[in-house]
C-alpha cells in the first residue's frame, strides 16, 4: 500500500488542512470585526478653548518667593 492511499494519512492531512482554514477564517473574521468597530467609532470634537484655559494660572495671593515659569522658559 502506498502512502497516498493510506486512509489514516489522508484523514490526518484533511484535519491539518481544516485547522489551517479555521485559523485563516478566524483571522479574517477578527480583522473584519475590528474594522467595522473602528469605522463606527466617531471622533469627539475637541473644545480647544477649554483645553487651553484649564491650564491657566490662578493666583489667589502673592508669594514673592514662588517663581512663576512662563512658556518661553523665563520666569515671570
Amino acid at each position: 500500500m502506498s502512502k497516498s492511499h493510506d486512509p489514516l494519512k489522508r484523514f490526518e492531512m484533511n484535519v491539518n488542512v481544516n485547522r489551517a482554514f479555521l485559523k485563516v477564517r478566524t483571522v479574517i473574521l477578527l480583522t473584519t470585526v475590528c474594522v467595522i468597530f473602528s469605522l463606527q467609532i466617531k471622533a469627539q470634537a475637541i473644545d480647544r478653548f477649554d483645553l487651553v484655559n484649564r491650564h491657566n494660572i490662578v493666583l489667589k495671593e502673592i508669594d514673592p518667593l514662588a517663581p512663576l515659569s512662563v512658556g518661553n522658559g523665563d520666569f515671570a
